[in-house]
Protein backbone atom coordinates (compact mmCIF):
# COMPACT_ATOMS: atom_id res chain seq x y z
CA UNK A 1 0.00 0.00 0.00
CA UNK A 2 1.58 3.25 -0.98
CA UNK A 3 1.57 6.31 1.04
CA UNK A 4 -0.23 9.24 -0.24
CA UNK A 5 2.31 11.62 -1.27
CA UNK A 6 0.43 15.14 -1.22
CA UNK A 7 -0.20 17.96 1.23
CA UNK A 8 -2.55 20.35 1.98
CA UNK A 9 -1.68 24.64 2.20
CA UNK A 10 -2.82 27.77 2.86
CA UNK A 11 -1.25 30.95 2.59
CA UNK A 12 -2.83 33.81 4.28
CA UNK A 13 -3.14 36.68 4.25
CA UNK A 14 -2.93 37.96 0.55
CA UNK A 15 -2.33 40.54 -0.24
CA UNK A 16 0.27 40.87 2.94
CA UNK A 17 -0.70 44.09 4.77
CA UNK A 18 0.61 43.10 8.85
CA UNK A 19 3.75 42.18 7.72
CA UNK A 20 3.55 38.93 8.44
CA UNK A 21 2.50 35.56 6.33
CA UNK A 22 0.61 32.48 7.54
CA UNK A 23 1.28 29.42 5.94
CA UNK A 24 -1.20 26.21 7.25
CA UNK A 25 -0.45 22.90 5.94
CA UNK A 26 -0.80 19.49 6.27
CA UNK A 27 1.91 16.84 5.13
CA UNK A 28 0.74 12.82 4.27
CA UNK A 29 4.14 11.34 5.45
CA UNK A 30 7.64 12.50 6.94
CA UNK A 31 9.03 15.10 4.86
CA UNK A 32 12.06 17.23 3.83
CA UNK A 33 10.55 20.77 3.17
CA UNK A 34 11.93 23.92 1.58
CA UNK A 35 10.36 27.35 1.75
CA UNK A 36 11.83 30.25 -0.22
CA UNK A 37 10.63 33.63 -0.95
CA UNK A 38 11.75 35.50 -4.10
CA UNK A 39 11.15 39.09 -4.95
CA UNK A 40 10.29 39.77 -8.69
CA UNK A 41 13.73 39.11 -10.30
CA UNK A 42 14.21 36.55 -8.91
CA UNK A 43 16.55 37.46 -5.84
CA UNK A 44 16.08 35.23 -2.86
CA UNK A 45 14.67 36.82 0.03
CA UNK A 46 14.06 34.13 2.67
CA UNK A 47 14.84 30.12 2.98
CA UNK A 48 14.03 27.68 5.00
CA UNK A 49 14.52 24.15 5.43
CA UNK A 50 12.79 21.69 7.66
CA UNK A 51 12.28 17.47 8.21
CA UNK A 52 8.80 16.95 9.45
CA UNK A 53 6.88 14.01 10.58
CA UNK A 54 3.38 13.46 9.25
CA UNK A 55 0.83 16.11 10.61
CA UNK A 56 -0.90 19.78 10.20
CA UNK A 57 1.72 22.78 10.37
CA UNK A 58 1.60 26.43 10.78
CA UNK A 59 5.07 28.71 9.46
CA UNK A 60 4.75 32.20 10.31
CA UNK A 61 7.25 34.57 7.98
CA UNK A 62 8.08 37.79 8.54
CA UNK A 63 8.23 40.03 6.10
CA UNK A 64 8.43 43.37 7.56
CA UNK A 65 11.94 44.55 6.01
CA UNK A 66 10.30 44.06 2.53
CA UNK A 67 9.27 47.14 0.22
CA UNK A 68 5.59 46.82 -1.03
CA UNK A 69 5.58 44.67 -4.23
CA UNK A 70 4.96 41.41 -5.69
CA UNK A 71 6.81 38.77 -3.84
CA UNK A 72 6.44 34.71 -4.89
CA UNK A 73 6.42 31.49 -1.92
CA UNK A 74 7.68 28.77 -3.68
CA UNK A 75 7.08 25.60 -0.87
CA UNK A 76 8.59 22.29 -1.97
CA UNK A 77 7.88 19.06 -0.10
CA UNK A 78 9.46 15.92 -1.04
CA UNK A 79 9.88 17.14 -4.65
CA UNK A 80 6.53 18.44 -5.33
CA UNK A 81 6.52 22.16 -5.21
CA UNK A 82 3.59 24.46 -5.42
CA UNK A 83 4.27 28.52 -5.67
CA UNK A 84 2.02 31.23 -4.80
CA UNK A 85 2.29 34.93 -5.82
CA UNK A 86 2.37 37.29 -2.92
CA UNK A 87 1.53 41.38 -3.11
CA UNK A 88 2.95 43.05 -0.26
CA UNK A 89 0.68 46.35 0.49
CA UNK A 90 2.27 48.64 3.35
Amino acid sequence: ELEPVGFNINVYPNPVSDDQLNIDYEIKQNSKITFSVVDIVGKLIYAANEKQVAGKYQKKITLENLAPGVYFLTVNVNNIIRSFKLVKIH
